[in-house]
């Protein structure tokens, strides 16, 4: 059972429970990590519906994909007929569609957590979205829902796929949200959320997550993610939490965050949750940001290892522990390279030893360059 987390909520039926536009806005001003990215963000209308959008390139690698037939990406906004542009933002448009959905003796027998990470602007270095992808193939999760990709993911920012084998194209795979359910203990049911960030209607996004939460009976949301910041890649990612209740933050026995700047869809999910009466928690790792265009197995290392101890179950991560030495390796190698890095590097590795001295989410000068320089090995 996690140290702290245990709370239990009662089941909502979505079919009468009342959408709140009050839940359903928030500040850019939440507290929280995130990392020092640009962001844009559109009006409060029904046109623009208020979101931000990631100006970052997404990798690929993070991005989750449903393979789906073209007659089901036409029916992708929902009710047929409806006009999605006629919507108020924060309407909870009820799309989520089940695969399927566990039964009631299921749900009903165990805890259950919900786990969500997103790949993107809150996924320094993948290590979030790689620690997910642990967790779903460890636990054997079986996808029970998914929430299509079309009334909330720009295509032209985060794009579909297809495989083209000898001429013939293959079925394009949409970058939908998947819902897995796994059951690491006999006591403890996980339910996995794995998606690109949504680019529109964030909150009648994680209204939708929400709704099907309660549906399964969990208690407690848990976000995973991750930033760049001024950490060295000689040393363990850091893990900082936030949480909106003290008894959390006292029990998971992490730094706690400070921050103040824009926020990602984690941040909106995790107010919502609370609103609507689960425990939350967030976990982030600090990857280096002169580095960010690798995959840091650290970070991922560092995000299972605090949800292992949280929750109470084993997380097998022998298997990365030679990809974490050559990591290090690697960067040890390309730092060596050039002097300025390293003893930028080296006063990283000060600060790190340090610990209240390490400040997250610098945009020094310095870090730029090594960044530039790296890249252009």
């Amino acid at each position: 059972m996690p140290v702290g987390i245990g709370k239990t909520t009662s089941v909502i039926d979505p079919s009468t429970a009342e959408p709140s536009r009050a839940n359903n806005r928030w500040q850019a001003g939440d507290s929280t990590i995130s990392a020092n990215l640009v962001r844009s963000g559109g009006g409060d209308d029904e046109e623009s519906c208020g979101t931000s959008r990631c100006i970052a390139a997404r990798s690929s690698s993070s991005t989750v994909v449903h393979s789906i037939t073209e007659r089901d990406s036409f029916a992708m906004s929902g009710t047929v007929g409806a006009n999605p542009r006629r919507r108020r933002y924060g309407e909870a448009m009820g799309i989520l569609r089940w695969d399927a959905r566990p039964t009631p003796a299921v749900t009903g027998s165990t805890r259950t957590v919900l786990v969500a990470a997103f790949g993107g602007w809150n996924d320094g270095g993948e290590a979030a979205s790689s620690a997910m992808g642990v967790l779903w193939e460890q636990w054997s999760a079986k996808r029970i829902a998914h929430i299509p990709a079309g009334d909330f993911v720009d295509f032209t920012m985060t794009r579909p796929t297809m495989e083209v084998i000898n001429g013939v194209p293959g079925e394009i795979s949409w970058p939908d949200s998947e819902l897995g359910w796994s059951s690491p203990t006999p006591s403890l049911s996980i339910v996995l959320l794995r998606a690109p960030e949504p680019e529109f209607r964030w909150g009648s996004y994680c209204e939708e997550v929400i709704r099907a939460a309660e549906e399964l009976g969990a208690s407690t949301l848990i976000t995973l993610g991750a930033i760049l910041s001024d950490v060295p890649h000689t040393r363990p990612a850091p893990v900082f939490c936030t949480a909106h209740e003290d008894h959390i933050l006292d029990a998971v026995a992490l730094p706690r965050s400070n921050y103040d700047g824009p926020v990602g869809v984690p941040s909106v999910l995790a107010q919502q949750a609370h609103a609507r009466g689960l425990e939350s928690l967030g976990l982030w790792a600090a990857v280096p940001a002169y580095a960010s265009n690798m995959p840091s197995t650290k970070g991922m290392l560092a995000l299972l290892d605090v949800l292992e101890r949280i929750l109470s179950v084993d997380i097998d991560t022998t298997e990365f522990a030679t990809a974490a030495d050559n990591y290090t390796s690697y960067l040890d190698e390309v730092v060596a390279e050039d002097p300025d890095t390293a003893d930028y590097v080296s006063q990283l590795e000060q600060a790190y030893d340090r610990a209240d001295e390490m400040v997250l989410g610098s945009t020094a000068d310095l870090a730029l360059e090594v960044e530039n320089f790296l890249r252009d090995l």
